[in-house]
């Protein structure tokens, strides 16, 4: 018994003791670290493998298996450095993989094939190009890219976008320039003629600018309008001075074929066409040798119109427009005015406005907002002592309504006259008729006011209508619409039936010329249903293709 008591306790011992060599044999750190997850994106692309010791760590890449020494008191910046420099393979890998993103809509003609998922890689030179136009469709300056803020947001959207300078894309954005104007160029290069429209300005230093624009029909039939140049004109404006930047910009573009140009009604512009006319018609550019060329701009002549009209009856717009700058003075004034406004039980959704007195379209705005709040500023008269010592009086505005329902067709017409995505031509002449209608009814208003008014737009109106380009009304004549007829039956009501026999037959005589010269322009074998014009005049009307 005490021999099997020691064994067991020797046993005890020995194993106490073999517990304890083993503790002590095993180094402490093995279990007491934690493994940490490796928390580096470089790792997506190296795997750790042991060194040839055993002992130290290897990163071994996972493109071109180079091994790197990887302790972890270095970092992994020299794992970084292999990815974007030195590693081929992933360099190469990296530009030709493809990202899938989604198409916007804008990308695309079509709306319905607009949005979808498309394969994407980044391209530094397409990013370039985006830059720049970004830079001109907001209009923002070069410096912008040397800005540290935007060169921020950049790298964090696309790490890998190289910094450009404004230097840089001040080059991208000229080339962009180069080739949109040889694009423009070939597109104007197919088109028979084109017609301009010039206008002039005249900055407070006293400088000069000129804009040029095109517009045309390409082989679609889709109307287009194209700044051409903006171009600083020297001192003098003379009219030879226009007439050189105008042929200049003629000569760069390699237009050949011109319809039409279209310009102010000032001295300066008619020498301008004059020796234009005289130029471009010497190098066959024109139609019928210039005859038509001039067109004076309907807008501007309306301006003018008006603008004398105006005049005549100033006591009562000045009495309106004073009245508005008064309930406009001062916050108050507004509260009260906004008062008397629920008080009528009318919609201020559409406030007053103040109109600028060298624009007679604001003029026309202003009045037509403060005649919609005749009643509260009625009502105001009593409410306010001062406003209503120089209130307007019950005459003042029923001319101003006589006014309105004038100045409302010069309105409508100078805004169908100003747009760009239709053609304005055809339109011409039934604006003008609406117009000569609406002055004849004015002339005979009982109000003598009125009356001097009507009559001084007229006279106005009957000089610039007989300086009128023939091309406008041969404008009608083409429209399937109308023809020959109906601009006869207009000049019937114009004038007298002498005159008006006259001018139908000045249109249908223009008409019949400028169609000879696109058959002998056009045809190749001149198969002539129109042996001459001559021959026309003796024809009976019902055989002419514009009745």
């Amino acid at each position: 018994m005490v021999i099997c008591g020691y064994l067991f306790r020797s046993w005890i011992l020995l194993k106490m003791l073999l517990i304890l060599l083993a503790l002590l044999g095993t180094p402490r750190h093995k279990h007491l670290k934690k493994a940490y997850p490796t928390k580096s994106v470089v790792w997506n692309h190296f795997t750790k493998e042991k060194g040839p010791d055993g002992i130290d760590e290897r990163a071994k890449c996972n493109y071109c298996k180079k091994l790197f020494a990887c302790p972890s008191s270095s970092g992994t910046s020299s794992l970084k450095r292999h990815l974007d420099k030195t590693c081929i393979p992933y360099t190469s890998r990296d530009k030709s993989k493809k990202l899938l993103s989604f198409k916007s809509v804008r990308d695309s003609d079509d709306v319905e094939e607009g949005a979808g998922v498309m394969p994407w890689m980044f391209d530094q030179d397409r990013a370039r190009r985006e830059l720049a136009i970004f830079i001109i469709k907001l209009e923002l300056s070069f410096n912008i890219v040397d800005k540290d803020a935007f060169r921020d947001f950049m790298m964090f959207i696309q790490p890998r976008l190289k910094v450009i300078s404004r230097t840089t894309i001040r080059k991208e954005l000229l080339n962009i320039y180069g080739e949109e104007k040889l694009k423009l160029k070939r597109l104007i290069g197919v088109c028979h003629r084109v017609s301009l429209t010039a206008d002039m300005w005249t900055s407070n230093q006293t400088l000069g600018y000129l804009c040029l624009t095109a517009h045309f029909i390409d082989d679609n039939w889709k109307l287009h309008k194209k700044i051409l140049n903006f171009c600083m004109v020297p001192a003098p404006h003379g009219g030879d001075v226009i007439a050189n930047a105008i042929e200049l910009c003629l000569i760069d573009w390699n237009i050949s074929k011109l319809s039409t140009i279209t310009l102010d009604n000032a001295s300066n512009n008619t020498v301008a066409v004059r020796t234009l006319v005289s130029v471009l018609s010497r190098k066959g550019m024109l139609l019928q040798e210039g005859r038509f060329f001039h067109v004076r701009c309907a807008a501007h002549v309306i301006n003018l119109i008006v603008q004398d009209g105006l005049n005549e009856i100033k006591e009562s717009v000045d009495v309106i427009r004073e009245s508005v700058k008064y309930v406009r003075g001062s916050q108050a004034r507004k509260q009260l005015f906004e008062e008397c406004i629920l008080q009528e039980r009318l919609s201020s959704k559409r406030g007053l406005c103040i109109d600028v007195a060298t624009r007679w379209n604001s003029t026309f705005l202003m009045l037509e907002f403060a005649l919609q709040f005749e009643s509260a500023f009625t009502r105001l008269q009593t409410r306010d002592a001062i406003f209503a010592r120089e209130a307007p009086t019950v005459v003042d505005w029923k001319n101003a309504k006589v006014i309105c329902r004038l100045l409302k067709v010069f309105y409508d017409a100078t805004k169908l006259f100003s747009g760009h995505k239709y053609t304005t031509a055809n339109l011409y002449f039934h604006e003008v008729f609406a117009i000569q209608e609406h002055l004849l009814g004015m002339a005979i208003h009982e109000d003598v006011s009125i009356n001097q008014m009507a009559t001084k737009m007229q006279s106005k109106f009957d000089k610039y209508w007989r300086e009128c380009n023939v091309m406008l009304a041969i404008a009608v004549v083409l429209d399937p619409r109308y023809k020959l007829k109906y601009l006869s039956f207009i000049y019937h009501l114009i004038y007298a039936t002498d005159e008006a026999e006259s001018q139908v037959s000045l249109v249908k005589y223009e008409a019949f010329k400028i169609y000879d010269e696109y058959v002998s322009a056009y045809s190749s074998r001149r198969t002539r249903v129109l042996q001459s014009v001559e021959r026309f005049s003796e024809v009976d009307d019902r055989t002419s293709p514009f009745e």
